[in-house]
């Protein structure tokens, strides 16, 4: 009887450590932001987004330049595909 609560008392152990591990926390959720344009910055992520543009032109600029290089859209500017980056800024 005691070599089986001592295996039941560690299975109990067992299953409470792995829901601990493996449930959600709220402090480590970062919510994916949906909208067209993101308010990650260069100096957070090391990756340009539309919010590190003023205008249009710029970021068309640099999309292309990237595209060049790259050979695709590593910071996607262009989220839906035309060839156009960044079309809501001015």
């Amino acid at each position: 009887m005691k070599e089986f609560l001592t295996y039941f008392v560690g299975g109990i152990v067992i299953i409470w450590g792995l829901i601990w591990i493996f449930s959600p926390r709220d402090s480590e959720y970062t919510p994916v932001s949906s909208s067209y344009e993101t308010t990650r910055s260069f100096e957070e992520y090391g990756d340009y987004d539309c919010s590190d543009f003023t205008f249009q032109d710029e970021a068309q600029e640099f999309y292309e330049q990237s595209i060049e290089e790259l050979g695709f859209d590593y910071h996607e500017l262009d989220r839906n595909k035309d060839g156009v980056a960044c079309e809501s800024l001015p």
